[in-house]
């Protein structure tokens, strides 16, 4: 019965409502198109606010070769470590072992080397405390030093310029 009277009010609220009111519809609704929100840019992408700028991303830098082949300068938030990987990190990205003699040898500003991050397949040198540490972007431009001399002895190895 209760169900009826609500059917019965429903029915008579529609009849109710005047002809001459148009019906909104979904376009009229929206705004126009060529209004753009405040934190777009011209080139139409939208930018995050600035507190979610993270200021030392994952990928910092990288660089990649005629041939294709890709080399990254990167920083694992997980591991507390920047790190140097070849390609895809797959066997057959691997560098020559003068490239890993040389990653191998070279020491950071904690006296930290780089090593091999089986869970990431890059090479990582540790960042000791990365929230503290007046040094850390001190390793972080000794990685990226480390990384342009690994860039250039891999080119020179494979017979091939930068891409960009």
């Amino acid at each position: 019965m209760a169900r009826k009277r609500a059917a019965k009010k429903t029915q008579e609220a529609a009849e109710s409502v005047p002809p001459e009111m148009p019906a909104v519809t979904q376009a009229a609704a929206e705004p126009p198109a060529t209004i753009q929100a405040a934190d777009e840019t011209a080139t139409g992408k939208t930018e995050p606010p600035a507190a979610d700028v993270n200021p030392f991303p994952r990928v910092i830098k990288t660089a990649v070769l005629d041939d294709g082949y890709k080399i990254r300068l990167q920083q694992s938030q997980d591991r507390n470590e920047v790190q140097i990987k070849f390609g895809e990190g797959r066997t057959g990205d691997k560098p020559s072992d003068a490239v890993i003699d040389f990653i191998k040898a070279q020491e950071g500003p904690h006296g930290t080397r780089f090593h091999w991050n089986n869970d990431d397949r890059a090479w990582g040198m540790p960042i000791r405390d990365p929230i503290h540490d007046p040094r850390l972007l001190a390793t972080r431009e000794k990685a990226r030093r480390i990384f342009d001399d690994v860039v250039k002895m891999v080119a020179q190895e494979r017979g091939t310029g930068m891409e960009r």
